[in-house]
């Protein structure tokens, strides 16, 4: 298992890209899944917002509210 860092602008990217390929009426799915623990991710599907789907990303069971798109830094296990 190797740990690295990740900024929370670019998780958020990822987690975009994974959105992109959801449809707003649930008939398509997206071809892959980011699997992550520790982070509360809440999307908002509608037609035309991709790229603006992730609308809350928070970490669990810490002090700290949400995570900032720019000045996070959180810890992946790979």
């Amino acid at each position: 298992m190797d740990r690295v860092t990740i900024w929370g602008r670019d998780l958020k990217t990822l987690l975009e890209q994974f959105a992109a390929g959801l449809c707003a009426d649930g008939s398509c799915y997206a071809g892959t899944f980011l699997q992550v623990s520790g982070l509360r991710v809440v999307y908002d599907v509608q037609h035309g917002n991709q790229g603006e789907r992730v609308t809350t990303l928070d970490r669990k069971c810490t002090e700290e509210d949400g995570v900032d798109d720019e000045w996070s830094v959180l810890p992946v296990m790979n």
